[in-house]
């Protein structure tokens, strides 16, 4: 089942219906639901309205924002444990209170699990009017069928730059996904252990303590894995183009994921009422997943429409994964299909009085039919989205830029010839100079945007040893870097994202691709691909791909049609992912989330067991576009069950925004 699906059903048959069925004969089947930020994310990503109203629900309102007394209505709190939540739920029962009684409802406990129960339990008023207080195990935000992330407070950093407070919220993420797909025994717990030294550290030291977590529950039978990452694994995906629709699609146009402030938002919108309706409070400020883009009218006039980018568009599903070029045939095909089918449509093209009329034009013209709007309006916002796209596409001669994204990363040419570190770098600071002079000459292109002079420059620094302090300054001094840019470039160094300032101090000034060091079956592996690939520009594959593969290799799943990834042996893999000691683990450190077998959901609705192995990769940062189509891509071709997840989600052009304005 959809992930989705799993946590709607979770919040109507665990949350409000309980609750529906208790109170309906003392208020008329009127509920009200108070939300915070976080489940607000959480309810918006998997329900519309429709499914809240249905359910029962009259009302949804934000915990901390104005709100009417309603004291003949039973309220359904659906909140996480902060402190800060709960004393502003207990100033709601001050007095006469604002509700005849309160269901509360928490998503999981971060931190000391007996704080909040202190909190509540010394307000007299609020413990009169308690009916209920609950566990419901759904601290996480599902993205879509098979991604999900914990925070949503934009936040950019590694298992480096991790605060106590960030690492509660990662186990109780990743305990409270088990509970929603009825992992019923003790998951087998792999962590990254290659890499820097303080980085295989901090994840051995959360893998432990996310093991120490599950002690209690049954024995482990390897039906659930759990593989921890940190982003320094593969940070390519951070910064190259990608030519896939949904990916491509955000990255251009820069919509945003996974970060919009939900105080922005009409509260009734955020919840996924349809594309017309969807309202914004503050005009600067996007809403995630949202496309807007303009439409005319019958009488000529512009207007702006605004599309959610989700599971709920058909088309967007079929073709979110699919290359830009193919994705467009594809639309204009089922448009053309769709009106030469149709009589009426037929006349209106004009093609009896031998018209030739566009694709848009074709649309424009059946729009006019009220009985095709709607069928129409689908294929006019991905003709909209594609437009767009390839409009800058050719703009910023991305495909050109892209080429040079693709050397770096697989170190091969369009045609599989290696490319020399000498080489490579030659070729970068030309096309920095030229782009600084304004003027092209032979093949290589003009970068206009300064954010693809920045991407470029940290693809390379990440993808090269021996780099160092002067390198660093001609990349910066050829690039007219701004300062703004420096920023963002000294940030990641920080993280460890780009090398790190260990490795600049220590560069010696030649530089030697890090797959000639330590992953020459990478490149042999892209020879290969390269040789089966329709589309040259996507010869580079993000890591994660070749890391899960072997990991379902491991657990003997899938079957011998799956492509052959070469990056690793057996032996090596446990070595770079190795499992969780359950003997060696501290168990004598004292974690404030308490054991995992005494969370236990208190509601009867039977969970789902599973029919598969399941595997849960979880990245310590962000997660990306192009690593989730991976996962997808796995799926259909070894018919294995993997969900991913990340602090949050982020494109390139999102991740530049992030990291500038963290702290």
């Amino acid at each position: 089942m959809s992930l989705l699906n799993h946590c709607k059903r979770r919040i109507i048959e665990e949350i409000i219906s309980p609750v529906r069925a208790i109170s309906a004969s003392g208020s008329d089947g009127y509920l009200t639901m108070v939300v915070d930020q976080f489940t607000l994310k959480v309810i918006s990503s998997c329900c519309s309205f429709y499914d809240i109203i249905e359910a029962g629900v009259t009302i949804v309102e934000q915990l901390h924002s104005k709100r009417q007394p309603l004291r003949k209505m039973d309220c359904i709190y659906f909140v996480t444990n902060e402190k800060r939540n709960l004393e502003r739920i207990q100033k709601d029962f001050e007095g006469e209170g604002m509700y005849r009684s309160a269901h509360l409802f928490v998503t999981g406990f971060r931190g000391e699990r007996m704080a909040g129960f202190d909190i509540l339990s010394n307000h007299e008023g609020l413990l009169r009017k308690l009916l209920a207080f609950k566990e419901v195990n759904l601290d996480f935000i599902p993205y879509d069928s098979r991604a999900f992330y914990i925070d949503i407070d934009g936040l950019f950093t590694t298992s480096l730059d991790l605060s106590e407070k960030l690492q509660q919220q990662i186990m109780s993420g990743i305990n409270t996904l088990c509970k929603t797909l009825g992992v019923n025994t003790k998951p087998v717990i792999r962590y990254q252990a290659s890499g820097r030294v303080e980085v295989s550290t901090e994840c051995k030291n959360l893998a432990e303590k996310l093991n120490y977590l599950q002690n209690g529950g049954a024995e482990s039978n390897e039906e659930c894995t759990i593989l921890l990452l940190d982003r320094s694994f593969d940070t390519a995906p951070l910064y190259i183009h990608d030519y896939h629709y949904q990916a491509l699609a955000y990255d251009l146009l820069k919509i945003p994921v996974s970060i919009s402030n939900p105080d922005h938002y009409n509260i009734l919108s955020n919840t996924r009422l349809d594309n017309t309706d969807l309202k914004n409070k503050d005009e600067n400020q996007k809403m995630d997943d949202v496309y807007e883009y303009e439409v005319s009218s019958t009488g000529g006039k512009k207007e702006v429409k605004k599309a959610v980018l989700d599971e709920r568009d058909s088309k967007w599903v079929l073709y979110r994964h699919e290359h830009i070029g193919n994705v467009n045939q594809a639309i204009t095909d089922e448009t053309l299909k769709f009106t030469h089918n149709n009589v009426t449509a037929k006349i209106h093209r004009g093609e009896n009085k031998g018209s030739n009329f566009s694709t848009s034009e074709t649309i424009q013209a059946v729009r006019t039919l009220p009985q095709y709007q709607q069928t129409l309006s689908r294929y006019w916002t991905h003709i909209s989205l594609i437009g767009e796209c390839f409009n800058i596409l050719k703009k910023n001669d991305i495909t050109s830029i892209g080429e040079i994204e693709q050397c770096i990363t697989t170190m091969l040419d369009s045609d599989g010839k290696s490319l020399t570190a000498n080489k490579q770098r030659s070729n970068l600071l030309t096309v920095l100079d030229q782009s600084a002079l304004g003027k092209s000459e032979g093949e290589f292109p003009i970068i206009n945007d300064n954010n693809d002079k920045l991407r470029l420059i940290l693809l390379y620094i990440s993808h090269y040893t021996g780099i160092n302090n002067d390198d660093l300054n001609q990349l910066i001094e050829h690039g007219r870097l701004s300062n703004n840019d420096q920023i963002v470039l000294k940030k990641l160094l920080g993280l460890g994202l780009c090398n790190s300032f260990d490795d600049i101090a220590a560069g010696n000034g030649k530089h030697i691709h890090k797959y000639e060091l330590n992953n020459k079956e990478r490149v042999k592996y892209y020879k290969q691909r390269l040789r089966n690939i329709e589309i040259n520009l996507s010869r580079f594959e993000p890591l994660i791909k070749t890391i899960i593969y072997h990991l379902l290799c491991q657990l003997n799943i899938g079957n011998n049609s799956l492509i052959s990834y070469n990056s690793f042996n057996q032996n090596s893999f446990n070595e770079e992912f190795p499992c969780v000691d359950k003997y060696n683990a501290n168990e004598g450190s004292h974690y404030l989330l308490g054991n995992l077998n005494q969370i236990q959901s208190h509601s009867s609705i039977p969970r789902y067991s599973l029919k598969n192995k399941l595997v849960i990769v979880f990245v310590i940062g962000s997660i990306t576009f192009p690593e989730i189509r991976c996962v997808y891509e796995l799926m259909n071709e070894s018919n294995s069950n993997i969900y991913i997840g990340g602090i949050n989600i982020t494109t390139p052009t999102q991740l530049i925004r992030q990291v500038l304005h963290s702290k």
